[in-house]
């Protein structure tokens, strides 16, 4: 039986993590509300990476709360024979392979940072990329 082949991570690392909190955050308050941005960028000078950045925002009447930026590099093994061709996969598969560890993070630091726990919702990598 031939063994598939499919697309495999080679190297993940946070690039950029920062996160900040004001050192009253009042988490009851109802008018608190989370907003974040998504973005995903082909590493041009890598055969087969991205670049996956979130920012992060907890707000309260328009004023930011706690705050974070995170960007994350994977770098992915490129099999003999791919599933799916390279650009596609790079800007739906890798994006959904990457997004659960950039979601823990936050988390991570969310926490450590004492406040209540917040997980990113998921995301559908295929309509993230072709709104209609």
């Amino acid at each position: 039986m031939e063994k598939k082949q499919g697309y495999k991570i080679l190297k993940m690392a946070v690039v950029a993590s920062n996160f900040s909190r004001d050192l009253f955050v009042d988490f009851d308050n109802p008018n608190l509300k989370t907003s974040h941005r998504l973005s995903v960028n082909q590493v041009n000078t890598l055969p087969c990476a991205i670049i996956t950045e979130l920012h992060f925002n907890a707000l309260v009447n328009e004023n930011s709360q706690a705050q974070a930026h995170i960007k994350i590099l994977t770098e992915f093994v490129v099999p003999e024979y791919p599933p799916v061709p390279v650009d596609i996969f790079l800007k739906t598969n890798a994006p959904a392979i990457v997004y659960p560890f950039l979601r823990e993070h936050l988390f991570s630091l969310i926490v450590k940072a004492g406040m209540k726990p917040f997980l990113l919702d998921t995301v559908n990598f295929l309509e993230f990329e072709n709104p209609e």
